[in-house]
């Protein structure tokens, strides 16, 4: 399983991220929000790194399809957000806008990639 370390650049991150904590106490994901883990946690570090991130990305790809939709006027009103689940309550036609509202949810400020993302209706 340590072989997995050197996937992803996993190793660098995590002697990045133990030093981080070591000078400061804290560390920061990759948008600089400050994470405090435990005094007695520093194998977790990563795992706090990649969890958090992973949260301000998905919900820098939520405001950014609000956004959209306030800026294009659409008949779609956000509702409310599920962990990684964006609710939208979609008028009868607009959903010909969805495939762009996904667009900019997967589009994501700081990544190379596009952030893999789909839509499920819940009537």
């Amino acid at each position: 399983m340590e072989h997995l370390g050197s996937y992803f650049g996993v190793r660098s991150i995590r002697a990045k991220l133990a030093a981080e904590f070591k000078a400061n106490g804290f560390i920061k994901n990759r948008y600089g929000r400050v994470i405090r883990p435990k005094k007695d946690a520093p194998r977790l570090l990563y795992n706090y790194f990649i969890q958090s991130t992973a949260v301000d990305a998905a919900l820098l790809g939520f405001a950014g399809a609000i956004d959209l939709c306030k800026a294009e006027k659409w008949s779609i009103r956000p509702l409310f957000v599920i962990h990684d689940a964006l609710l939208l309550d979609v008028a009868p036609g607009a959903d010909i806008y969805l495939d762009r509202i996904l667009d900019r949810c997967a589009d994501i400020n700081g990544f190379a990639c596009k952030f893999p993302v789909r839509v499920e209706n819940v009537s």
